[in-house]
């Protein structure tokens, strides 16, 4: 971990919030961070290339699929693995359709083997406000 972030990060669980604003937008940004965010993706990321294994800074397109099979949205899923990312652990960025419901269940599906950052909790370059809890 890089020094100061220590002050910031609370434990070791990995978390995953809605990264980007409230609102109707083209794209938006749900971010797992953690030890345990690459091997979340392994289980609800099905990529449309025949190399499925998620390479370090190297974007993949699929499909971000709840833990029962159903897929919630095309997704463009990108890597960083620590300690050469922002926080120094392991951070996916889940790039989706910007429909504020389709980014809630982005999240919520991450978080099923992850928790939400708690209200106010700042970790990672992830925010999480009250109105998503």
């Amino acid at each position: 971990m890089r020094e100061g972030l220590h002050k910031i990060v609370s434990s070791d669980e990995t978390i995953a919030a809605i990264s980007t604003p409230l609102g109707r937008s083209g794209i938006g940004v749900v971010r797992m961070s953690g030890r345990d965010a690459a091997a979340i993706t392994s289980r609800l990321f099905k990529s449309n290339s025949p190399n499925s294994v998620l390479e370090h800074r190297k974007a993949q397109v699929g499909a971000w699929m709840e833990f029962t099979g159903e897929e919630i949205d095309e997704v463009v899923v990108t890597l960083f693995r620590g300690p050469e990312s922002y926080t120094g652990e392991d951070v996916v960025e889940i790039s989706g359709h910007g429909n504020p419901f389709i980014l809630s269940e982005l999240s919520r599906a991450s978080n099923r083997g992850c928790p939400h950052c708690r209200p106010g909790e700042l970790r990672c370059g992830l925010w999480r406000t009250a109105r998503w809890t």
